[in-house]
């Protein structure tokens, strides 16, 4: 960490002829000028003839570190001998003895890591690649090992680079540890291969230190890691260490594209880290060295991408970077990023502490920093020698929470069916089986045929207002008043009500009239009121208190007003498509397309968003037209796509990897509806 010359191996010039050796002994006889053979195991390896090769079993405390091209032979050592200072990988390829004949032979690609896996006969190999996999491809393929794919065990993951015993033990599913287990105030160290068990032990009795930073994934991990394995997390934790879970991927001068490449490392940590047994709640941190200035806004695009996936996904986020340049640029980064819940400041000034001057004393400051202020050292402690970076922690969130998902009317999390029909009753049907299917239901409240949002008439809306998971009735009478009506519990109907706003008679949603929509903008499990007026401004009014009031407001998007859902105009809807708990703004317009606008910064702002479905022009919820909804019908975060049709039934498409598409054709799920389609006349369907 904090790395001045970042260790990438350039490939030399060579050829990559493929030969075998002329004999099954293992041999170092080049194939060609500048190429060599070497057989291990009854396989012949032919790389580049610039390559080292290493004997792992002559040399057990070698580093194997994939920044260097270098075919090492064998099984990694328990107590390697890595500077903790490396970073990156380059073509390297580690073979080691197959504990095992495979039930399945074959090849698995980790692209997110830049590493390719084979299980063969005598042999399990790693290939790892900085820019050519291609060169890894043509040396296994000379050495005869299965190109087949085969399906990449999820458990194994964050441990590609381990030893056969070690895949095998990660191959265990992992039971979660609290998320306390990334907290600790006091001293820890980071090194780049997380050490043997009795090292651990040794410096847990010996050493001053209490924490330990572990390299969990990312392409640019350059150590093996055959100690690193859900057991060893697992034990380490029983014996009081804590721990600083590190993910080190793609680094500010290679970002193309910050918020997609954001958002995949975060997914791509969270299985690492859920496959070694952190479960939600817990910090994962990403390692963003030092980059230039040219830099900074990719960089910060990245990162509040990462801490935003990694929120939606029920994780806490944290951030390693340089006192000048990525703590620096975090501090000063200002309103239109995500932040991360802690930083980790790399300030190598000698002193124990998480002070620095490029921090304010009011960022950060609720126990939510680290500080590694000593790099690179050696240091032995009860006969044991690692190399280590020194930290300095003082972190303490509390207990982690999932994200704050949409309430439901009955509770669970998928959204239900309330109909109301033209004499005025309100039936809510629960949703079954992730909305296969919705029950005969009943009526918990009465008396608002005059509330079916007709020109005239008042409106009525669900959401969870009061942050209980439960979604609440809210009024919107043609006086303007807006008032809520608590949930009292699953089938126990609504409370009396407050009024909570008012002044709204002109946004009931009639030809020149605004509109008015109630959905979580900020994240906190409390429906927002949102603002739609004629002028084609949206504003959101954020809920505080639980809902006993909505503040004044700000302007987060403009230019919607062809969007008010008027007969020959398009619609907008909000609900949160990507699953990060925040409300996005779904638009529907007249030709039919459906666009996500992803929500940013707790409802600052929506972004330019991209088409996910078409063809629903004659959706739009006018005269003689089907009707759309978005919510979340089988309880995965995700809103689904609810299709009202004119014949009167009800579809479900399933949202399909956080709002890329939803699946087409779904399937069915109610019918009998034609006379609900909110038209003169007609009742209304509502789903929360």
């Amino acid at each position: 960490m904090s790395r001045s010359t970042r260790l990438l191996g350039v490939l030399a010039a060579t050829a990559t002829a493929l030969s075998l050796a002329p004999h099954a002994l293992a041999a170092t006889a080049p194939a060609g000028p500048d190429t060599r053979a070497v057989t291990y195991r009854g396989h012949t390896f032919t790389v580049p003839g610039s390559w080292d090769v290493v004997d792992l079993a002559a040399t057990p405390t070698a580093c194997v570190r994939f920044d260097r091209h270098t075919l090492y032979l064998g099984t990694p050592g328990a107590d390697q001998d890595c500077p903790s200072d490396l970073i990156g990988k380059t073509e390297a390829l580690l073979v080691e003895p197959a504990a095992h004949a495979p039930a399945e032979q074959g090849t698995e690609q980790d692209p997110a890591a830049h590493e390719t896996r084979v299980d063969a006969d005598t042999v399990t190999v790693t290939g790892t690649y900085d820019d050519d996999p291609g060169l890894i491809a043509a040396i296994l393929e000379g050495a005869g090992l299965p190109g087949r794919p085969r399906p990449a065990e999820p458990a194994v993951r964050g441990a590609a680079t381990a030893s056969r015993t070690a895949a095998a033990t990660a191959s265990v599913t992992a039971t979660a540890l609290p998320s306390s287990v990334t907290n600790h105030r006091g001293k820890g160290f980071d090194t780049c291969a997380a050490p043997s068990a009795g090292a651990m032990n040794t410096w847990k009795d010996s050493s001053p230190y209490d924490a330990v930073g572990i390299y969990i994934g990312g392409s640019m991990r350059a150590c093996s890691q055959p100690n690193l394995t859900p057991s060893w997390v697992k034990d380490r934790a029983e014996d009081g260490w804590k721990f600083i879970p590190l993910y080190l991927g793609i680094q500010a001068e290679d970002i193309t594209a910050p918020a997609a490449q954001g958002a995949a490392a975060a997914d791509d940590a969270v299985r690492n880290a859920a496959d070694l047994g952190f479960g939600p709640g817990s910090l994962i941190y990403y390692d963003m060295e030092a980059y230039p200035s040219a830099h900074r806004s990719d960089a910060l695009g990245f990162l509040s991408s990462w801490t935003q996936r990694l929120h939606a996904l029920g994780y806490k986020s944290a951030v390693y970077s340089s006192s000048s340049s990525g703590i620096n640029d975090l501090a000063r980064a200002g309103s239109g990023h995500t932040l991360p819940d802690v930083v980790f400041d790399a300030l190598w000034d000698g002193d124990a502490n998480t002070k620095d001057p490029v921090l304010p004393d009011h960022l950060w400051a609720d126990h939510q920093r680290v500080k590694q202020y000593a790099g690179n050292v050696t240091e032995t402690w009860g006969g044991t020698t690692i190399k280590i970076d020194r930290d300095y922690l003082d972190v303490n969130l509390g207990p982690g929470a999932p994200v704050e998902r949409a309430g439901s009317l009955n509770g669970d999390g998928a959204a239900d069916l309330a109909v109301l029909d033209t004499a005025g009753d309100l039936a809510v049907r629960n949703n079954h089986d992730d909305g296969a299917y919705f029950d005969g239901g009943k009526v918990l409240s009465q008396g608002w045929a005059n509330f079916t949002g007709r020109p005239g008439k008042g409106r009525l809306y669900v959401a969870d207002v009061d942050g209980d998971g439960l979604s609440d009735l809210i009024v919107h009478g043609t006086d303007g008043e807006v008032s809520v009506r608590r949930n009292l519990g699953a089938g126990k109907g609504f409370d009396g009500g407050r009024v909570v706003s008012k002044g709204w008679a002109n946004f009931l949603g009639g030809p020149g009239k605004g509109r008015l929509y109630f959905a979580d903008a900020n994240g906190d499990g409390r429906a927002d009121l949102i603002v739609h007026d004629t002028a084609g401004d949206i504003a959101v009014r954020l809920n505080h208190d639980n809902g006993a009031y909505f503040d004044g407001g700000s302007i987060v998007s403009q230019g919607w007003a062809n969007f008010l859902g008027d007969p020959g105009k398009g619609r907008l809807y909000f609900a949160d498509a990507n699953g990060d708990g925040r409300a996005d703004l779904i638009v529907h317009d007249t030709a039919g397309d459906i666009a996500i606008r992803l929500n940013h910064d707790n409802g600052a702002y929506f972004d330019g968003g991209s088409i996910v479905s078409q063809g629903w022009a004659n959706f739009l919820g006018d005269p003689g037209k089907g009707r759309l909804y978005f919510a979340d019908a089988n309880g995965d975060g995700d809103a689904d796509l609810i299709v009202h049709d004119t014949a009167g039934d009800v579809t479900v498409r399933p949202n399909r990897n956080h709002g890329d598409s939803f699946v087409n054709p779904g399937k069915p799920t109610s019918q009998g509806w034609a006379n609900f389609l909110g038209h003169e006349g007609q009742g209304q369907l509502h789903f929360g």
